[in-house]
């Protein structure tokens, strides 16, 4: 598995059945228990829920080798047939593993199609059943017709659960060419500890303006970080030649881990109270690590940044006023557009500060450059869109610049250019698969058409006026034609759209549009000048 599948799988239980619990117990005992979990499964009663928590257990068991030599097959044919029996953890790693390495051919596509609905419903929502949201979600999904459907389903599981997402670490002006900071950056701590023994004056030393804890905080060398605090006295909020303290660089490195130690050290949690902070955390993520998935470390990390906004001002509120901010002080150079935290999440795909934003109380319809909704529509991410609408996102809001509704930013030729994550990197599952199998391109031409037809579908559930006009004057039909966008002005009809939508001087409005191939395509509607 990748790191970023984590956040899926977490925190799934199985009792006594569990054999990630299993690994203390000798070997000679294991293959008695593998026999006993094969003779529960094959004399379990089927529909039972034990028949697909011992499918997936004996998945586990032949994929690590407990009481047994490791099959990867073996596992895959269990895992299989714990998905086929029900359960979505199995359903998740059958998904990806069937991505990767090729489906098993007893699986049919609805399965398939019901998996990755499983699998996006726990991304987005966890393992609630009965959450309110999840439900609409779902029921959203329903009034997708399928062909739409599984191109939106697999776009976002692919973006939101198969891509790896690697934060870089800062170079301090060449730490890691550097004789004393290498050794922090290659975690090398007999080496680094001997070093300072010898010679104490080297904890003076900076790089980049950043003092040796500073950059042990970045690279989240946590063992590094207690020697040097404990066993050198440094200082835990020592500041760099900039004025921040290592408490800040842990957080900017997406490290909750180091956040969490900093503070048991002693650290200030002062200067965790800063909007721009926060907003270069929603951006950058956090790090998968054993005890936190990038979901749970983001929410986390978020969560402890605004309890020390309302520890600092003693205003309870401020938190939320933290969360629904704007990001005001950013480095022009990185080309990061001013937005509130959420508009910022949606418009790099960051799917685990997204939900976490959402989970925290953020408002969808707070924003500052566009409204988080038309970003989603703009990136033909229709499942984010739907996110935000469960949110509480109005399908109708303008935005200020053009008076465009989501539903005019549902089109196939138009690009909104979003800045990178300035930390991050973007490794496509593509990369994963086996030569022997087929990468299926989510990125297609035949996609995106499919996911701006989502994206309208979707809209219109939850009740975007198909007639709401932007600042042109211009329905979301009349944009479209006019941009020469004939597939989605096709769609647009087929849901309703007014062919004959009046200017306001009372003429039709697509007869206007001074262009021989508009003209063209409205003669081949039938709509004509004696029309009007």
């Amino acid at each position: 598995m990748v790191s970023s599948m984590g956040h899926g799988l977490q925190k799934r239980q199985f009792g006594k059945f569990d054999s990630f619990r299993l690994g203390q117990i000798p070997e000679a005992v294991q293959s008695l228990l593998l026999e006993d979990f094969e003779h529960r499964y094959s004399s379990a009663a089927d529909g039972s829920p034990e028949v697909a928590d011992l499918a997936l257990v004996l998945s586990n068991c032949h994929s690590r080798g407990f009481g047994c030599p490791p099959s990867a097959a073996k596992a895959r044919e269990y895992e299989t047939l714990a998905a086929q029996a029900g359960s979505d953890a199995a359903q998740i790693q059958a998904t990806f593993h069937g991505l990767v390495d090729g489906f098993d051919c007893s699986v049919t596509s609805e399965q398939k199609r019901v998996w990755l609905k499983t699998a996006i419903c726990i991304i987005f929502f966890g393992h609630n059943p009965d959450n309110a949201r999840r439900n609409a979600f779902l029921d959203a999904l329903e009034r997708v017709p399928v062909e739409l459907l599984d191109h939106a389903i697999l776009y976002s599981f692919a973006k939101s659960f198969m891509d790896e997402r690697i934060i870089h670490n800062l170079e301090f002006d060449g730490a890691a060419e550097d004789e004393l900071f290498s050794m922090v950056v290659n975690d090398e701590r007999d080496k680094l500890v001997a070093a300072l023994k010898s010679d104490r004056k080297l904890l003076g030393q900076k790089k980049g303006g950043f003092t040796i804890l500073h950059i042990a905080a970045d690279y989240c060398r946590e063992e590094i970080i207690q020697d040097l605090v404990r066993g050198f006295n440094i200082h835990p909020d020592t500041k760099s030649d900039y004025g921040d303290t290592p408490i800040e660089r842990a957080a900017e490195t997406g490290s909750i881990d180091c956040v969490r130690l900093l503070i048991s050290l002693g650290a200030d949690i002062k200067p965790l109270a800063d909007q721009e902070l926060f907003s270069c955390v929603v951006i950058t993520g956090t790090r998968n690590t054993i005890k936190d998935s990038p979901l749970s470390g983001t929410a986390s990390l978020l969560s402890l940044l605004c309890r020390a906004v309302e520890e600092v001002s003693e205003d309870p509120t401020s938190g939320q006023t933290l969360i629904n901010g704007r990001y005001m002080s950013g480095n022009e150079n990185e080309g990061i557009a001013p937005g509130s935290p959420l508009e910022l999440a949606v418009s790099m795909l960051n799917y685990d500060s997204a939900i976490a934003l959402l989970n925290l109380g953020a408002d969808p319809n707070t924003y500052n450059y566009l409204p988080p909704l038309h970003i989603a529509v703009s990136l033909r991410e229709p499942l984010l869109a739907l996110l935000l609408l469960t949110h509480g996102a109005l399908p109708n809001t303008v935005g200020r610049t053009d008076g465009d509704t989501a539903l005019h930013c549902a089109n196939e030729v138009t690009g909104t250019e979003f800045a990178e994550a300035p930390r991050n990197e973007i490794i496509p599952w593509q990369q994963f698969v086996k030569e022997e199998v087929e990468a299926i391109d989510v990125d297609s031409d035949e996609s995106l058409t499919a996911r701006v037809k989502a994206c309208i579908t979707i809209l219109l559930h939850f009740g975007a006026n198909l007639e709401a006009r932007n600042s042109e004057g211009e329905t979301a039909l009349v944009q479209a034609v006019r941009m020469g966008d004939y597939s989605t002005a096709k769609y647009l009809l087929q849901m309703g759209a007014d062919i004959e939508s009046r200017d306001d001087e009372g003429n039709i409005a697509l007869l206007g549009i001074e262009s021989e191939q508009v003209q063209q395509w409205c003669r081949d509607k039938e709509l004509g000048i004696e029309t009007q």
